[in-house]
């Protein structure tokens, strides 16, 4: 092993000679069980389990909020939405693993802890990502990874010529920061190759199926952090992968998102080169419109202005609609200057219009406008709408000017934004335009 750990307290803060003196300074009443007869991983509790409280100021949020993104975004190419509740160090590799059968992560809530009854002393970790999991599901009813790693080291082994130990220590919480302590105090009363696991259990439940997937680890004493954790918890990551991916269950396949992500991408060039609404308008575009003196593109003699060319904004419409169709928008919004095209495309899609996104929010929300210039005032829209409880899932354009770089400004602002333009304007220079 490489050894690179960073512990969470000074090493003169604890100077001990006996381990007796380590067993008082960190609690043996919570750390310590009997080896020999095994209570702590007992399979058959003889008393009943006792229910935990899970706390999490997210998940409180989410309940009294009712709003949750469901479904993935069309474009990734992702077929399944699901939720994590795992430790915030090791969710990239939950997210990594599944993502190659298709699943997207909205969100890890991280925040998620536990308080037992009154009556408990202890929880197993299974217990306690059951729970987690179970309440994650509740406040969201989307499938949920929840997870627990305890740590333990062993008693010293035979024949320790160094300080013979008859104590064994335990924690259900890798994350209490004990964990680099005692390992660090522990050592000059080891020998090297005292044995210390890593034991990490994943908890998927839908509502419906509920499992459980483990890995472990041990390490030798000398080499033992809290950083080895990320092994047992990669091998829990690939057991449970492949128990969901297996006949019966949910029947996943490795990456045949990326061939549905291919296809999907190659339609909407397709359908933004060589569509007919896309090449209608693009020669609409090159025929009247104006590069003015200063500089600025102007599209008012079918777009924004006086004379609009209802008949091609519905052509857009229906095709920026299709481009959504699967993607369950609730609602679209639009800013106060131009409604025609998000009208349009709100009836195509069947679902209201809201002029300005002040109303409150609930669902998948598509934003809509003829025009996408710097994209300064999407950037606000966006804002009032998340900031009335909504998900802005997709921005959709008729006209986009390249060299503004609203686009970028919009990714840059809202990461996961689906945007679909019709036509995009590359160049305006000595006032001659060029479309995409």
């Amino acid at each position: 092993w490489r050894v690179s750990s960073s512990f969470l307290f000074e090493p003169e803060d604890f100077e001990f000679e006996t381990e007796t003196e380590i067993d008082e300074k960190f609690d043996p009443a919570s750390l310590l069980y009997d080896p020999l007869t095994n209570d702590i991983f007992s399979e058959t509790p003889e008393e009943p389990i006792n229910p935990l409280t899970i706390t999490s100021e997210r998940l409180d949020f989410i309940s009294s909020n009712s709003i949750y993104k469901t479904c993935p975004t069309p474009i990734s190419g992702f077929d399944r939405m699901w939720v994590a509740a795992v430790d915030a160090p090791i969710f990239d590799t939950i997210a990594g693993t599944f993502n190659n059968y298709g699943v997207e992560f909205c969100e890890n809530v991280a925040d998620v802890d536990y308080v037992r009854s009154p009556s408990s002393t202890t929880s197993t970790i299974e217990e306690i990502a059951s729970a987690k999991a179970h309440r994650v599901f509740e406040a969201t009813n989307l499938p949920t990874v929840a997870d627990r790693t305890s740590f333990e080291i062993s008693v010293s082994k035979a024949g320790s010529t160094i300080a013979p130990s008859n104590s064994a220590y335990f924690f259900d919480d890798l994350l209490t920061p004990e964990v680099d302590q005692i390992c660090e105090v522990l050592k000059p009363f080891s020998l090297p190759d005292r044995v210390t696991r890593y034991k990490t259990v994943l908890c998927y439940y839908d509502g419906e199926i509920e499992l459980f997937a483990y890995g472990e680890c041990e390490v030798d004493m000398i080499f033992s952090n809290s950083n080895r954790a990320f092994i047992s918890h990669s091998h829990a990551c690939d057991y449970l992968s492949d128990m969901l991916s297996g006949v019966g269950f949910l029947d996943m396949e490795f990456k045949t998102w990326a061939k549905k992500k291919e296809e999907i991408g190659s339609e909407e060039s397709s359908s933004s080169r060589s569509g007919s609404a896309a090449k209608r308008l693009a020669s609409r575009v090159l025929k009247d419109g104006v590069v003015t003196s200063d500089g600025f593109l102007s599209l008012s003699k079918f777009i924004g202005g006086s004379n609009v060319d209802v008949s091609l904004l519905d052509e857009c419409a229906k095709e920026l609609s299709r481009f959504y169709e699967n993607s369950r928008i609730t609602k679209i919004v639009c800013g106060q200057q131009r409604i025609i095209l998000a009208s349009l495309v709100a009836k195509y899609l069947n679902v209201p219009l809201d002029i300005g996104g002040d109303n409150k929010e609930i669902g998948n929300i598509l934003l809509v406008d003829e025009f996408l210039g710097t994209g300064g005032k999407e950037k606000e829209l966006i804002r009032v709408v998340k900031g009335n409880g909504g998900d802005v899932i997709g921005a959709a354009f008729a006209v986009e000017e390249g060299k503004l770089q609203g686009r970028e400004t919009l990714n840059l602002f809202s990461s996961d934004l689906v945007i679909k333009t019709l036509c995009v304007i590359t160049s305006t220079t000595e006032g001659i335009i060029e479309v995409a």
